[in-house]
């Protein structure tokens, strides 16, 4: 979608605080409910915003995040058992809602751990929460929808996989509604997960207005064809800006060789794309394994990146969630930060 109109970002600004298998998951976990959101202060109340890296402190992989204008605020979730669900009015302070997309026993009958990667988006006049899990009878991974009528839920499962191929699992769902109000779905193949590997694709599709079944046919839109992408292309997240459409993705091995690339098309949100090349975010001596997040519209209007990455001085702690403003650059494509994570106290006016 676009950017949001300037009175829902102030009323959001001025509201208060090769890897295969279960080894991908890292724990994720709620806490006590959210106190609610306060009323928006005028816009000539808006103070600028000031953070440092991580925006939570604690693992939290695959961050999903859903900027909700009815509600005024940004709901996260993050690969885990039950999927818990966050909220935050400025992307850089969460707090637990005590609600999860599946509390204890209301996990889908047809899945099975384990349980990656969700997000959860507005479609119509309700909630749909894209996730990943396993089916039982082939063991392979497959898309799952459920839906509800607020983002905190209670959320219900469609009853079946919304993609599923029995030869290769399929996994990380995301969703875009373009400008002109069509929908897509987008997702990974995870071919580096086969014996002997094969080659990883991203996959798009449209979307009925429903959210949860299709029209058109799938399309291959990227394969992991570049030296510093590995074995693995994954977590895609489409962007619209300015009247073209921006694939950002993870490549490589989800531990200090992850990165964040971008691929771009100028005709339509199902390609053809072409990558930028090298990633667009790096390592540096405070953070690796960038990538793997979601770009919305921050507080000050400006396009951020939420997305995970490790500390380099235990990487093997989790993956914590950090905050970048994306910018646009003149040739058009985008760039985060210096290039590597921020580490360093950041101001958004």
């Amino acid at each position: 979608m676009g950017r949001v109109a300037p009175c829902c970002l102030l009323a959001l600004a001025a509201c208060s605080g090769n890897l295969t298998g279960d080894d991908r998951q890292d724990p994720a976990s709620g806490a006590d409910a959210a106190a609610p959101l306060v009323d928006a202060a005028p816009p000539d109340a808006r103070a600028p915003i000031q953070y440092q890296n991580p925006v939570l402190d604690q693992s939290c992989p695959d961050p999903g995040v859903l900027l909700d204008e009815a509600s005024a605020a940004y709901y996260m979730v993050c690969t885990s058992g039950t999927y818990p669900i966050w909220r935050s009015s400025d992307l850089t302070s969460w707090s637990a809602t005590g609600a999860a997309i599946f509390p204890s026993g209301t996990r889908p009958a047809w899945a099975a751990d384990p349980f990656w990667a969700p997000e959860i988006h507005r479609v119509g006049d309700g909630y749909v929460a894209y996730f990943t899990a396993r089916v039982g009878p082939d063991g392979r991974l497959a898309i799952g929808a459920a839906r509800a009528a607020g983002p905190l839920g209670p959320y219900q499962d469609i009853g079946q996989p919304l993609v599923h191929d029995t030869s290769v699992s399929m996994i990380d769902a995301s969703y875009l509604e373009a400008s002109d109000g069509r929908r897509y779905l987008f997702w990974k193949s995870n071919g580096n997960a086969l014996d002997p590997p094969k080659p990883t694709h991203i996959y798009g599709r449209e979307l009925a207005a429903d959210g949860v079944s299709f029209v058109g046919a799938t399309e291959d839109l990227l394969v992991n064809d570049l030296a510093w992408e590995g074995g693995v292309i994954e977590g895609p997240w489409v962007r619209e800006h300015d009247g073209e459409f921006f694939l950002f993705y993870s490549g490589n091995v989800f531990d200090a060789r992850y990165r964040t690339g971008v691929a771009r098309s100028p005709l339509s949100p199902l390609g053809p794309y072409v990558k930028r090349g090298d990633p667009i975010l790096d390592n540096n001596e405070f953070w690796v394994g960038p990538g793997h997040g979601s770009v919305v519209t921050g507080p000050m209007g400006d396009d951020v990146f939420v997305y995970h990455a490790r500390p380099a001085a235990d990487p093997d702690s989790g993956r914590r969630v950090l905050a970048d403003r994306v910018d646009w650059g003149a040739d058009g494509w985008p760039t985060i930060h210096d290039g590597t994570p921020s580490h360093e106290p950041v101001t958004w006016e």
